[in-house]
């Protein structure tokens, strides 16, 4: 068996651009991994690979604006652990 060196791109293309803008929508990694049936660390790269795009790229500026989201989303989080944790304190 011989392994083809030509690269996936052209018919991966689509679906790669469609989980990114689902994954802006707010769907998990995980649904969506399980949906395509692939992994997460696999979607997780096809994410990332957009930040090598040209900037004036709809998929760059996807790419963006879905890590604009995730700091944002982590943010959150970290505020609502330290909220829970001050409330924590004061019930000791």
């Amino acid at each position: 068996m011989t392994l083809s060196l030509t690269p996936l791109s052209g018919a991966t293309e689509p679906r790669n651009t469609h989980i990114l803008d689902r994954l802006l929508t707010g769907q998990r990694l995980t649904a969506l991994a399980r949906e395509y049936g692939i992994s997460k660390q696999r979607i997780h790269q096809i994410v990332h690979n957009f930040q090598h795009r040209p900037p004036e790229s709809r998929e760059y500026q996807a790419y963006q604006q879905y890590l604009t989201m995730k700091t944002t989303q982590k943010a959150q989080r970290k505020a609502h652990q330290t909220a829970l944790h001050e409330q924590r304190e004061i019930f000791v």
